[in-house]
């Protein structure tokens, strides 16, 4: 029987390849749906966000609020940065060792435009 890797806090490292981001900048919203989620973006050089969780949610659901930020943010920004580091924490059922295999698996999975061949 498979179980499904859940966890309270997500933490992502964002830095351009070559560049700094402007800041410093501190941000912080609360997301108020069941569960309630709160944002913390930092920025200073690299684009440092985390999303807590009022209790302990699947680490896909915290990877899809990601994605939907980042997405504004590279919108507002005019460019996408690539995701340096994705971490999962704060779980009571895995340790944060073993929450590190699906944050290595959802990072790669992360479509990053200045990847593709066409991109100039």
């Amino acid at each position: 029987m498979e179980c499904e890797f859940k966890c309270k806090v997500l933490e992502a490292i964002f830095e351009p390849e070559g560049g700094f981001l402007g800041g410093p900048i501190k941000v912080s919203c609360d997301i108020k749906v069941k569960p309630c989620y709160h944002l913390i973006i930092e920025q200073c050089g690299t684009r440092h966000i985390t999303i807590t969780a009022d209790e302990e949610v699947s680490v896909f659901e915290l990877n899809s609020i990601l994605t939907k930020v980042e997405r504004l943010l590279m919108i507002f920004y005019g460019y996408f940065v690539p995701l340096k580091e994705l971490k999962f924490l704060q779980s009571s059922i895995f340790t944060d060792k073993q929450l590190v295999s699906p944050a290595r698996n959802l990072k790669y999975r992360i479509f990053l435009p200045t990847k593709s061949l066409d991109y100039i």
